[in-house]
């Protein structure tokens, strides 16, 4: 249960949702140009009334299929409207005072009529003649009166029937008297469709000596061949006739112009009328095209034809808006990239969410697409229905990668600087659902939900001027399954806008600050920019500031919760918002959709009751680790063992050279890694004794490091039991063959140096040779005794492989043990640095001091590689023997 002493600011949360709901559903319709559309008819009686119509313009009802019947909003007229009065007063004006002629909303009817065309080849090595689909589409227009409107004919398809003498009876004048007034008894149809045509060039008074007294004349010039040729007048009653029959006012028109327009195979009038004065600020140019038969071809209107463009700032607005987000964009993808390098990004997580991502992007897209490209029916083209699939599929793909990117980066930052803002988002990542922390999240965001919607309407009222762009009324008519549909397109809109914005923007503000007032300003900065509301807004600055208001009370449940709760917050502000249509608009076809969301609400309500009642607490759930901090501990923890054991190593090598009269011996060591195999050594067997020892054991890092320990061990135990480097090599193989690993072995040269006797006795395991310097012939001479290396071979065969040397020591002899990193170190070509170099600067330099010739042959080795990477280790032993003292 809460605990006691947050059940005031709980109590009082709720109050606020529940004071702000009531408030959202009273007057949020002032603020939406939607609440004023009328769905009194239904969709049926619609469909009846514009297949009337159409029959009466002479097409055959018969060879088209109703394909849609969608309730559309004249977005021009809207915006324009909302514009020139500001929106509350536009919607004020649409309800008190509807006029004829301003025409927000209306039905549209979509006829189909699909015909097979034969077209003959151009050649006949093309082949015989191919047939293919020509779609003719037919599309009216009926006003929230029922009244038609509007005849839209794209693809000029002209009527089966286009003579129509009730309409020519605006022309002419008949001589019988009849009910029904008909003109031109005595001619047939296709006489009359080759005896009427339009000639804009006839004097409108020629007209007077027929139209509207007798036809007599017309039809005894037909008889005779004479044709009957339009005026301007004539053309303008056909188009009286036909406006005066629809839902336009005729009397707040006046004619403009009368032109020739071709439509298909007949020469057709266009009359083109306009509002006789602005109403309600707007003008209106309604177009009626006319077959000279009297048949209707086209009938449209355009509100404000001229001025509809939006301003220039707008367009400024939009492109600033593009450089904003590809800027932003660019920033995210060098941060990630440096991110990546540094290994700081979950990449575990964010491809779960990349991939959940990837399939809801397609689908909403899909969803919203089904009823314009259905891929499940007969009649659908293979080509749309793969082109549809491949969009689908690219988008997916892209979708993955972008929410890849956006998922690891802002997650990456927020847990480096503002990681208590993840706690509750961690339980829902590691599918811990139905628990206590997140039933309290969810009830505090449905709260937190209506309260957000009652501060959106507050702001809408604040900006009068601000004006909403409705291209689509109902949700149900732009998509398939729409509350699915719904609840995808605020899931991947909500996640990513909080994404981006706040655990990406605020979060690296936050922690480059630590200010939460400037964080917060640069947080709603942001969400001015990029509005984080499902809707189109208009003009810039309003949208800005709106939007920066509105990012003012995300930024404060971001900073009081976390950001589990303003996710589902704003997931569900979304989705109610989104319903709206489903309850403010009587006869609404959206109100299931209403509905579903109530209930979905009512369903989370209750499931975050019973959580929190009966789920674990917050101290009994397990925290979440991210993969990458857990690899990077685990290779911190590495890195500090290595460090130890590189250290251990180190204090397993002579700390200082021996002083040893007559002597002066130098070393190094350089691992290739942190540890290596290479070892030297020295041990003082008595006051004129001295053993030394070089090896390198195969392979590199621990375990080298681990058994160049073990012969250490074994060369101290052993180097008192004879002085016989042989004798003392072959023991030490039979203990490193019994208990090292097989295919381990070490090579290896183990000598004594006799001072008494100026003596030098030394065996090698299969090592690199021993460089002598002899004073009397200045050669160097490489020493190089049989042996095999130390366990890679039983006692016997060592035993019989193994040599010993013995070499009488003079002065100014000097002596070179190294392992084979030394002449194998490899330059940026891939070459071999080799004995040779080695021989050369070790005879150069054979009268220096032992640490001149190492420190002289380690800067040479260094130099040769260059920027190469050293791959082996590299151990290097100088002995001078000096018995004048020098």
């Amino acid at each position: 249960m809460i605990n006691s002493g947050t059940r005031l600011e709980y109590y009082t949360l709720f109050a606020m949702g529940f004071i702000a709901a009531i408030w959202f559903f009273i007057a949020y319709p002032s603020q939406d140009p939607r609440s004023v559309a009328d769905v009194s008819f239904e969709k049926k009686e619609i469909e009846l009334r514009a297949a009337e119509k159409l029959s009466d313009f002479g097409f055959s009802i018969s060879d088209y299929t109703i394909t849609d019947v969608i309730f559309r909003a004249n977005e021009s007229l809207l915006d324009s409207l909302q514009r020139y009065w500001g929106r509350q007063q536009a919607i004020s004006t649409l309800k008190d005072h509807p006029m004829p002629n301003i025409k927000p909303y209306y039905w549209e009817v979509v006829f189909n009529k699909t015909s097979v065309e034969v077209t003959n080849s151009p050649t006949e090595e093309r082949g015989p003649p191919m047939e293919r689909e020509n779609v003719k589409e037919l599309r009216v227009r009926i006003d929230t009166d029922g009244k038609f409107m509007a005849l839209v004919n794209e693809s000029e398809h002209l009527p089966p029937n286009q003579v129509k003498r009730k309409a020519l009876g605006s022309v002419f004048e008949s001589t019988e008297d009849s009910v029904e007034q008909t003109v031109l008894d005595a001619v047939s149809d296709s006489l009359l469709s080759r005896m009427l045509y339009f000639d804009m060039q006839k004097p409108a008074g020629d007209n007077e000596s027929y139209s509207k007294r007798s036809d007599n004349q017309v039809q005894s010039n037909f008889r005779r061949g004479i044709p009957y040729r339009y005026s301007a007048n004539d053309a303008q009653a056909l188009g009286d006739y036909y406006v005066a029959a629809t839902g336009w006012d005729l009397s707040e028109f006046s004619r403009d112009t009368v032109f020739i327009k071709r439509i298909g195979s007949i020469n057709a009038a266009n009359i083109r009328y306009n509002f006789t004065e602005p109403i309600l600020g707007q003008q209106a140019r309604l177009d009626v095209v006319v077959a000279p038969a009297g048949a209707l071809l086209q009938m449209e209107v355009d509100y404000n034809p001229n001025g509809s463009s939006r301003m220039d700032a707008e367009f400024i607005w939009g492109a600033i808006y593009i450089v904003i987000i590809f800027t932003l964009g660019i920033v995210g993808l060098f941060i990630f990239f440096f991110r990546m390098r540094a290994r700081a990004i979950d990449t575990r997580s964010a491809l779960v969410a990349a991939i959940i991502m990837g399939i809801i992007v397609p689908l909403y897209i899909f969803l919203g697409r089904v009823d314009e490209i259905n891929p499940f029916s007969s009649t659908t083209p293979f080509n749309d229905t793969l082109a549809l699939f491949l969009q689908m599929g690219v988008l997916g793909a892209l979708s993955s990668v972008g929410f890849f990117v956006l998922v690891s980066l802002s997650d990456s930052i927020a847990r480096q600087h503002w990681p208590e803002k993840l706690a509750s988002y961690d339980y829902l990542r590691q599918g811990m659902i139905f628990n206590k922390p997140i039933g309290v999240v969810v009830l505090r965001s449905i709260a937190l939900a209506f309260t957000l919607l009652g501060v959106w309407t507050l702001l809408l009222q604040f900006f009068p001027g601000l004006y909403l762009e409705v291209e689509s009324v109902f949700l149900s008519e732009r998509a398939a399954w729409p509350p699915l549909y719904l609840l995808l397109r605020n899931l991947w809109f909500t996640y990513s806008i909080m994404l981006a914005v706040f655990l990406g923007i605020g979060s690296q503000v936050y922690g480059r600050r630590n200010n939460l007032v400037l964080t917060g300003f640069i947080t709603a900065v942001a969400c001015g920019i990029l509005v984080p509301v499902f809707f189109y807004f208009g003009p810039p600055h309003y949208v800005i500031l709106l939007g920066f208001l509105f990012g003012l009370s995300l930024v404060a449940i971001y900073i009081k919760w976390d950001f589990l709760t303003l996710l589902v917050t704003h997931f569900l502000f979304s989705g109610i918002l989104g319903t709206t249509t489903g309850w403010m608009v009587i006869n609404s076809p959206d109100a299931y959709i209403f509905y579903f969301m109530i209930g979905f609400l009512i369903l989370l309500a209750a499931g975050a009751s019973v959580a929190i009642f009966t789920g674990k607490e917050e101290r009994l759930l397990p925290g979440y680790i991210p993969s990458y901090v857990e690899e990077l501990a685990q290779e911190q923890r590495i890195k500090q063992e290595l460090q130890i054991a590189r250290e251990v190593q180190r204090s397993f090598l002579p700390a200082r050279m021996p002083q040893i009269p007559k002597l002066d011996i130098a070393a190094i060591c350089k691992p290739a890694y942190e540890t290596g195999g290479d070892y030297y050594d020295f041990i003082q067997l008595d006051e004129n004794r001295v053993a030394v020892a070089i090896g390198d054991v195969s392979g590199k890092g621990i375990q080298a490091a681990f058994y160049m320990t073990f012969v250490k061990g074994l060369l101290h135990s052993l180097c008192r039991e004879t002085d016989s480097p042989a004798e003392v090599l072959k023991k030490t193989n039979r203990l490193f063959y019994e208990n090292a690993t097989k295919g381990t072995f070490i090579s290896l040269v183990y000598g004594i140096i006799d001072l008494e006797k100026n003596e030098f006795t030394f065996a090698r395991a299969g090592h690199n040779p021993v460089l002598h310097i002899n004073k009397a012939d200045k050669k160097v001479k490489e020493l190089q005794p049989g042996g095999l290396g130390i366990g890679l071979t039983k006692d016997q065969i060592f035993d019989n492989k193994i040599e010993e040397i013995k070499l009488s020591i003079t002065e100014d002899d000097v002596f070179l043990l190294y392992t084979d990193g030394i002449v194998e170190a490899l330059n940026e070509k891939h070459q071999f640095y080799g004995t040779k170099n080695l021989i050369r600067l070790v005879k150069k330099h054979r009268r220096k001091s032992a640490q001149t010739i190492v420190s002289t042959v380690s800067d040479g080795i260094e130099a040769y590689i260059g920027k190469a990477k050293q791959h082996d280790d590299m151990t290097l032993m100088a002995i001078c023997y000096r018995d004048s003292g020098n």
